[in-house]
């Protein structure tokens, strides 16, 4: 049985991320893809439109799925990036009075929805 897909926004909405859906060492394995767009379902989520992100090297570790052992993908669509700068373009209920939409980010992210704990960075926007 293969790997799930990256689960649909609930309003249909997409965006383009780098994504690799197999592995690989050169950059032929990266391609633009439309995949849906992330969305704030937990309170405790801070949803952040991409400015700007960097080729970590943890992201070549994934593609060539050098980490796929210890932190296997989850989706049969990966998205690289690890950092990421934005803006702030929504809040969950929890989230610290601290941040606000409209706010100027520069994150490294641990944890992100869509599974693995890398995901998401090359992309228009992020959890």
């Amino acid at each position: 049985m293969g790997k799930p897909s990256i689960p649909d926004h609930a309003d249909g909405e997409t965006m383009k991320a780098v994504c690799f859906t197999s592995f690989g060492k050169t950059t032929d394995a990266l391609s633009v893809e439309t995949i849906p767009k992330p969305s704030v379902d937990s309170p405790d989520e801070v949803l952040i439109k991409v400015h700007a992100c960097a080729l970590n090297p943890i992201d070549k570790l994934r593609m060539s799925g050098d980490l796929s052992l210890i932190n296997p993908e989850a989706y049969d669509t990966s998205v690289l990036g690890y950092d990421v700068a934005g803006k702030v373009v929504q809040v969950g209920e929890e989230v610290s009075k601290e941040y606000s939409v409209g706010d100027e980010v520069y994150v490294r992210l641990a944890g992100m929805k869509y599974g693995a704990s890398f995901e998401k960075f090359y992309a228009s926007y992020v959890i």
